[in-house]
């Protein structure tokens, strides 16, 4: 116990020290905590969504003719193999415009019938009222911003079956807030997306005169009975001439996110950048500490201390700091990580999440225990390598090594990876071998930035690049760990630039159409010549878009299918939904033989297959075998959706609904368009986008996505600004005769403060300089190189951030070096010449 009170004795004797070395490994582990909470939790969100969307459906019953007896609801639940089944319509409605007084798109609503609220497929939490009725159930969120509750009376229009008339009913229930029910957090963003609710089937079905139909059924299999089991079951259950598909419920989280491994690598990495600047930090301390206290360890070893006890000696105070370090970091990193995850939920509007802590507390804990003991460990060796006689040596310093060509090969060696692997885990070797060479960059820098240096710090300026020299190897470690900030940061910028163009450009060029309109059921002639009638619409085309099973690695996913060629390529020419870089005229006359398909690029990554191998997919006639004849490029579903010949959509598929739409506009004419379409109210209506709306959409969610990384790597420069006030302030100590000296032959306080100033000013100009640089080299290299990816990467610059990481690097070695400023301004001259 009492060589921890020593220890801990130690630690207050350099309260500053300490404090800041303390405020490093607080920080470093708090971004640990919230990059792999973010992480965590949106991999969690992702899953939730593509799961919970479905409930616990085992398959899906639905007719090729489109509704679906729901006569067959009794007779299957008497099945021995079903547990649930059922019944499920949905019905586009209108909130009552007179009552509600909002815009027409804010007045959607998507109702889903079910015949039986209180099932086991769908986990549904009553907040208030019941579920046994036919009434309206709505979530938490949709009563706060309508202001009802349970027995209020709502009005809707309704439009089914040719007429239009206005209805009203009762809330049944307020629900707790579930991704069943994604809807907006606002009447704003109302305008682009429309609000869900569930309503009892019998309901709408005398609603729409479609008593005793549903659009499809939906089955869990009883407990003990296998899914292969239950779909062969169901599969002999319905007469062949009733033409009924069976189709399993296939959780495929692709269809939701894709490049999101993207997005975590890049979480991983600001976060491991923080945690290593708190290494570096901490590192640099007790290397300054150790030399310091060269005479005492001495000392200890003359009264007879071992070696290991003067290591166990630095080590406690090194464990004193990373348990108190840590256990306040995981405190501020759990606030942290609620921040960020609002910000994140914002970006991805109506996500409902909860926050996945537990495993980051426990990784980010562990790093905060291990990597200071890590990062201690060299200190501590020359700790405790000290010699008996240096107690007798007047100086407590020696001339730095130089490092040695061996060095230079290791860090040029180590850059290699960064520049050249296409993976965000490529910085760590990158920034290590940074870290070797910056030493030898930093003596560069101070040559080119002496001029400005003298010219805004006059002589303090030519002093301090003097002293720099003399202590490069500590200053350089300090501009180094800011330097892998500002990489990051112009890398991430550059990149955000080069994918919000690319992927700007390869929706534009294959989203189709100018209007993007989606359908509940099959577009109707009628209302397609309604739409070329419209003001400012130049031309239209229909299309079929299904879901197609397959298999990858004996695993069955669930991909989106769409028909083309129903069309020519004249017609693709005009309404282009992908790229293929060998014309369209050879990929359709492909696409015309049998049992084939083209697919997208994140899907073809997938498969991971080669052009002209065969995968199997799920068809009305059982499992088939379909030639992959073609790669294209497409905005479509993120690139994982596939296109085949109208007759294999029809008949393999059993689908044959021309449910998708693509618009040609004249110009400056898109909102008008989609502002009539919408007007029509049609209950079949599903989505009605604009070209622009989709690019505006996907740039705003780029730019939030790495807002929220470039906030994480600027929250890591932070902690390296704790490490340039350490490196100052303990050469300030260092320095308390140099300082005095010069105090004694008439140096004035400012001119004292000017040249830790100055020496600020190198630290932070250097880093910005030196990482901007590597991070432009890294942008290029990366533009240049074949990648996965699926868009191109045009070479692009950030310049803001290049000018952010100037304006930030200098402003936070500046706030850094006040401290130690005012501390050598302070310097007492006569007891700073009897120093040592």
């Amino acid at each position: 116990m009492n060589s921890w009170r020593v220890s801990w004795r130690n630690l207050m004797r350099k309260k500053w020290r300490s404090f800041l070395t303390l405020l490093a490994i607080i920080l470093g582990v708090a971004a640990t905590v919230s990059a792999f909470a973010m992480v965590q939790s949106t991999q969690s969100i992702i899953s939730d969504y593509a799961s919970q969307g479905q409930g616990n459906t085992d398959y899906y019953v639905f007719s090729q003719q489109g509704w679906t007896d729901t006569d067959y609801i009794n007779q299957l639940s008497e099945e021995h193999v079903i547990e649930e089944v059922l019944g499920q319509s949905d019905q586009r409605l209108i909130l009552d415009k007179e009552i509600w007084k909002k815009e027409n798109a804010q007045l959607d609503v998507q109702a889903m019938g079910i015949n039986d609220l209180e099932n086991a497929i769908y986990d549904i939490i009553v907040l208030d009222g019941t579920l046994d009725g036919n009434g309206l159930v709505i979530d938490e969120r949709t009563a706060e911003l309508w202001n009802v509750e349970v027995g209020d009376e709502i009005n809707f229009s309704l439009h089914a079956q040719e007429t239009e008339e206005s209805v009203q009913i009762q809330v049944d229930a307020v629900v707790e807030n579930t991704v069943l029910l994604t809807n907006p957090q606002s009447w704003e963003e109302a305008e682009n997306n429309e609000w869900h609710v569930f309503i009892g089937l019998d309901t709408l079905q005398a609603w729409t005169d479609t008593e005793g139909q549903a659009k499809q059924l939906l089955v869990l299999g009883a407990e003990g009975i296998s899914h292969e089991q239950l779909g062969n079951h169901l599969r002999d259950f319905f007469p062949a001439e009733e033409n009924m598909i069976v189709q399993p419920a296939i959780v495929d989280e692709s269809q939701i996110a894709t490049g999101f491994e993207e997005l975590y690598a890049s979480l991983y990495v600001a976060g491991g950048l923080s945690l290593l600047i708190s290494a570096f930090i901490l590192y640099n301390t007790l290397y300054i500490s150790v030399v310091e206290r060269r005479k005492e360890f001495a000392l200890m070893k003359a009264v007879g201390y071992t070696p290991g006890q003067t290591r166990g000696y630095i080590l406690r105070e090194v464990f004193i700091l990373s348990l108190m370090g840590t256990a306040l970091g995981l405190g501020v990193g759990v606030l942290l990580s609620y921040g960020f995850m609002e910000l994140l939920s914002e970006v991805f509007t109506n996500v409902l999440y909860e926050l996945k802590i537990g495993i980051p507390l426990l990784i980010a804990a562990g790093a905060g225990l291990v990597i200071p003991i890590i990062a201690a460990w060299v200190p501590v060796m020359k700790a405790s390598n000290t010699e008996v006689t240096d107690v007798f040596r007047e100086t407590i310093s020696k001339s730095e090594r130089k490092p040695t060509f061996f060095l230079i090969i290791i860090g040029m060696l180590l850059l290699i990876p960064g520049f050249f692997w296409d993976d965000m885990l490529a910085f760590l070797p990158l920034f290590i071998g940074i870290a070797i060479l910056f030493p030898f960059l930093f003596s560069s820098i101070i040559w080119l930035l002496l001029p400005v240096s003298k010219l805004l710090f006059q002589r303090a300026g030519k002093f301090s690049a003097r002293n720099l020299n003399r202590q490069k190897l500590r200053t350089a470690l300090t501009a180094a760990i800011l330097s892998f900030g500002v990489t990051l940061l112009v890398f991430l910028s550059s990149m955000a630039l080069s994918v919000s163009d690319s992927m700007s450009k390869l929706i534009e060029e294959t989203i189709g159409g100018d209007v993007w309109i989606t359908y509940d059921d099959s577009i109707s002639e009628e209302t397609f010549h309604t739409w070329q009638d419209i003001k400012g619409v130049k031309d239209a085309v229909t299309y079929s878009a299904s879901s197609l099973l397959w298999h990858v690695d004996k695993e069955e996913k669930d991909m989106r299918v769409m028909n083309v060629n129903s069309v020519t390529a004249e017609r693709m020419e005009n309404f282009p939904v992908f790229q293929y870089n060998q014309g369209y005229e050879q990929l359709l006359r492909d696409l015309e033989e049998s049992n084939t398909i083209a697919l997208g690029r994140e899907a073809f990554e997938q498969w991971g297959g080669d052009i002209g191998n065969t995968l199997t997919v799920e068809t009305v006639d059982g499992t088939r075998d379909w030639t992959v004849v073609g790669l294209v490029d497409t905005s479509r579903n993120g690139g994982y959706v596939g296109f085949i010949h109208d007759e294999q959509m029809e008949k393999q598929l059993g689908f044959n609904d021309q449910n998708e739409a693509l618009l040609l506009a004249e110009n400056d004419t898109s909102s008008s368009i989609k502002t009539a379409i919408i007007s029509e109210e049609d209950a079949s209506l599903a989505t009605v986008k604009t070209a622009e709306e989709q690019i505006d959409a996907f740039q705003q969610q780029t730019e939030d996505i790495f807002f929220i990384l470039n906030v994480l790597i600027i929250f890591g420069m932070g902690i390296a600004g704790i490490g340039i006030a350490n490196t100052l302030l303990m050469s300030t100590i260092e320095r308390v005769p140099e300082f005095g000296t010069m105090r004694a032959i008439g140096s004035t306080k400012w001119q004292i403060q000017k040249t830790i100033l100055s020496e600020a000013f190198f630290i932070g100009t250097g880093a910005a300089i030196i990482g901007s640089v590597i991070g432009i080299g890294i942008m290029f290299l990366t533009s240049v190189q074949e990648s996965d990816f699926m868009l191109d990467i045009p070479f692009r610059i950030s310049w803001l951030s290049i000018l952010l990481a100037f304006v930030f690097s200098i402003l936070v070695s500046v706030l850094a070096c006040i401290l130690p400023a005012r501390r050598a301004a302070k310097v007492n001259i006569s007891r700073a010449l009897r120093y040592e």
